[in-house]
């Protein structure tokens, strides 16, 4: 058998792998030419003050890298001037120069490239704009991977901690103006810096690698004993409706959802054309337990049963009394309309979360399921 075959010594090293997440492409990863330098610039530049309708959530971010004291809530931004490729003097160019009333920031941006600009050139630049007794500021913008080397008086700003600072303001931002589009680009184009910035995530991606080396035919074995588990979960699963509906065939589907659920999809021929149905559903457990977690859905179509609104009332007013299904759980539970008020979802636990009381709650949901859409 397979599980004589996987050691409780494997089965211990698997629960102390750490995976990453699978990667998340944005929009800028998938439009072209992002990762060059003059597009991430120019991107930058929107989001720091180069477009007047924009908030320059960028700049705020940049200003409390540059002086964590920078109280950036109190500054009016409205006198903001933003230039891209600023000229200098003897014709060479900064990547982005912005004016304020209370300062100046000059930026050097860098992806790939080392720091060997004409870095004077651009000190005397930004002393010109001046003139108010503003704070100047002078940083290059880099990703964590991009070794290039520092400038005197140049603050240099990894893409990592610009994100971080970024990401931590923008609960703020987002409740001070709201939601719109630009809020969602933005957050895509912190995403896209995060992604730029090549900082590993998680150390233990080589060890993991070894060990899927070392171990490749017992993983095998294991999705092996996975799919076994399914099929085994869907026809004990498939036993349970049949045997409150004998006569009836069993349309059975599977889906996988998200954080690894597995939902098993029961829809009873004797209940329409699979508009009202049961679901088992199986994840892994919370709180660092290995074992599965059971919990039932049970959904009904206003096609099956007209007046699918009074019936979802029936329900809550059963639950408040404490005389719905017995076998539920009367904690963390979901009942509500979906499909334009079209579909009643019930999702209920069980007495306990294991698989018999699953499968208990699973005969149970499918009787009271059957006493509504056959009456």
């Amino acid at each position: 058998m397979l599980t004589d075959e996987l050691s409780v010594e494997f089965i211990k090293s698997l629960r102390g792998i750490s995976l990453k997440e699978d990667v998340e492409f944005n929009f800028f990863d998938l439009g072209g030419a992002g990762y060059l330098e003059n597009p991430t610039s120019d991107l930058m530049a929107l989001f720091m003050g180069g477009n007047k309708t924009i908030s320059p959530w960028l700049l705020k971010a940049l200003l409390c890298c540059l002086d964590e004291n920078f109280n950036v809530d109190e500054i009016d931004f409205t006198s903001v001037e933003l230039l891209r490729e600023a000229r200098t003097e003897d014709g060479k160019y900064l990547d982005i120069l912005i004016k304020h009333d209370d300062f100046i920031v000059g930026i050097e941006h860098k992806v790939q490239a080392d720091t060997y600009n004409p870095f004077p050139s651009y000190v005397n630049l930004i002393k010109t704009y001046g003139g108010n007794n503003q704070r100047l500021f002078r940083c290059i913008i880099k990703p964590d991977t991009n070794a290039a080397l520092g400038v005197d008086d140049w603050q240099l700003i990894n893409y990592s901690l610009l994100v971080e600072k970024a990401t931590q303001r923008l609960g703020i931002e987002m409740l001070n103006e709201g939601l719109n589009k630009w809020n969602v680009f933005y957050q895509e184009f912190l995403h896209h810096l995060k992604t730029l910035s090549g900082k590993k995530m998680n150390n233990t991606s080589d060890e993991n690698v070894d060990f899927v080396t070392e171990n490749f035919t017992s993983l095998i074995k294991s999705v092996q004993l996975l799919e076994m588990y399914q099929h085994a979960i869907t026809e004990e699963a498939k036993r349970t409706v049949a045997a409150v509906l004998p006569d009836t065939q069993i349309t059975t589907s599977i889906n996988n959802w998200k954080d690894h659920y597995k939902a098993i999809h029961l829809m009873p021929g004797c209940w329409g054309q699979g508009n009202t149905g049961v679901t088992l559903v199986y994840r892994p457990a919370t709180g660092g337990r290995d074992a599965a977690e059971f919990y039932v859905n049970g959904w009904i179509h206003a096609d099956d049963y007209p007046n699918i609104k009074a019936l979802k009332e029936e329900v809550q007013a059963l639950l408040s009394n404490g005389k719905f299904i017995p076998e539920a759980s009367t904690e963390d539970y979901e009942v509500s309309l979906s499909e334009k008020s079209q579909l009643l979802e019930l999702s209920f636990w069980g007495l306990t979360r294991h698989k018999t009381d699953g499968l208990v709650l699973l005969r149970a949901m499918t009787e009271w399921v059957d006493g509504k859409v056959r009456v």
